[in-house]
């Protein structure tokens, strides 16, 4: 059996292919009776509407790109996970597909981040995972086209974007910490976004007007991961023996840190972690998590040399001399 057009539908109903579009559109210019009429007939042949030529048609494609970073696994992240189950969930509620890609040099060198949109592919990308290096994004901006980053802004830029309150954020956290009595607080960083950039800014501007100095408030470039924060832990303990707690920029940061502790046999003092991600994260915390326990020294050893020391501002990042280990602020 042929498969039915709109062309038979229209002139099975006597109307024209226009009629019938602005029907399966639900346009509010179409009378009920011919509506009902156009509507039961659509039914009565199970027509369904070639996707491709209405996108052609009507310059839209109801696809959403989510543009992922070139991490290792990158799917399988719980971070990433999460925010891509959130975007399907609200994506199908209003009619969208989703479509997903990985930021890696093909992706960019191809100029497919400007030829989906160019093309209809989608109607707009979601950037999640951006960094402040990723300059390929100038060029959609240039372009006029419909993007956003997620956890992620560029300062004097024309780019939307929408983010958690991290500086809320790191407000509240250095308040319970300092509630708590602790005066010597160490901070595991990312260093390449705005948002991680803000996080510790306002995190140690918090702990400044709570009354503690400057430099008591340590921090390193953890990464953004877990072995990051777990290397990222041990640096701080051998080189500040008074400190009492530890705030993770993320859940990862937060677990390698709590991994390296409880292999200290050291509950952990403080983080800023997420424990949906239920088993995983569990299984590497040995004693479990204590949100309000009381300052007290964290296990030390003795520092091992070869990282520059330098006194960094907030905003900027002091490059390391050892490739191993991140660079730091003291």
């Amino acid at each position: 059996m042929a498969r039915t057009t709109i062309k038979d539908i229209a002139q099975e109903c006597g109307v024209s292919l226009s009629t019938v579009s602005l029907v399966l559109n639900n346009n509010p210019r179409i009378s009920p009776a011919t509506r009902e009429k156009v509507l039961k007939a659509v039914e009565r042949h199970q027509y369904q509407p070639n996707a491709f030529a209405r996108s052609l048609a009507s310059r839209q494609s109801s696809i959403i790109s989510v543009v992922l970073p070139d991490l290792n696994h990158v799917f399988a992240d719980p971070y990433f996970g999460e925010i891509v189950s959130g975007i399907y969930d609200r994506a199908s509620e209003l009619g969208y597909k989703v479509m997903l890609d990985v930021a890696n040099h093909r992706f960019v060198s191809t100029g497919e981040y400007i030829n989906t949109l160019k093309s209809k592919r989608a109607d707009a990308t979601l950037f999640i995972g951006s960094s402040i290096y990723d300059t390929y994004l100038d060029q959609i901006e240039k372009e006029g086209l419909a993007f956003i980053l997620v956890n992620h802004y560029m300062p004097g830029r024309d780019i939307s974007y929408i983010a958690a309150d991290y500086k809320e954020t790191a407000r509240l956290a250095a308040e319970h910490l300092l509630g708590l009595g602790h005066r010597c607080i160490g901070f595991l960083s990312g260093t390449t976004t705005n948002t991680a950039l803000d996080l510790r800014a306002s995190f140690i501007d918090a702990c400044v007007a709570g009354g503690i100095k400057e430099t008591d408030v340590p921090w390193a470039d953890a990464w953004f991961t877990e072995q990051g924060g777990y290397e990222a832990a041990q640096w701080l303990i051998e080189r500040y023996p008074n400190m009492t707690a530890m705030m993770g920029g993320n859940d990862k940061m937060a677990i390698g840190a709590m991994r390296y502790l409880s292999q200290k046999k050291t509950a952990c003092a403080g983080g800023h972690f997420d424990y949906r991600s239920g088993r995983h994260s569990r299984s590497l915390l040995h004693p479990p998590r204590t949100d309000d326990h009381p300052a007290r020294p964290l296990p030390h050893r003795q520092p091992r040399g070869g990282l520059r020391v330098g006194a960094v501002q907030p905003g900027s990042e002091a490059a390391s001399e050892d490739p191993a280990r991140p660079a730091y602020r003291s």
